[in-house]
């Protein structure tokens, strides 16, 4: 005994085939990227880009700052994203809570209970 309607053999139970994404779409539309690429490449050579069929998008000059975005973006995907090392002075606040006792863990834990339920008074 089959439960549901079994798959006749040959025939696909999914006709109409996974429903294209918008990534699927926007990599179709400008040929997986090549497009976008040419884009920045024109404007980090300071010449107005096209698209289309060869529309300019507008008479505007290609500035310095138009030219280090186009290679920041270009670089940021060519290359990955520079990594980004922090140094963290090491402050009294950022000690572990392995230096407490249980019981002090409990009373801070039972003073944020009494300051978030209002029931620790003003004075205190």
């Amino acid at each position: 005994m089959t439960i549901g309607r079994p798959f006749t053999p040959g025939i696909s139970g999914n006709p109409g085939g996974r429903p294209r994404s918008i990534g699927r779409l926007a990599r179709e539309a400008t040929d997986n990227g090549v497009d976008i690429v040419a884009f920045f490449v024109s404007v980090f050579h300071g010449e107005m880009p096209t698209v289309g069929d060869d529309v300019v998008l507008h008479e505007r000059k290609i500035t310095l700052d138009d030219r280090i975005e186009a290679a920041r973006w270009l670089t940021d995907r060519g290359w990955g994203k520079a990594a980004l090392n922090v140094s963290v002075e090491n402050d009294e606040m950022d000690l572990p809570l392995t230096k407490y006792s249980v019981e002090e863990l409990l009373a801070m834990r039972n003073t944020l209970v009494m300051l978030t339920e209002g029931e620790f008074s003003e004075k205190a």
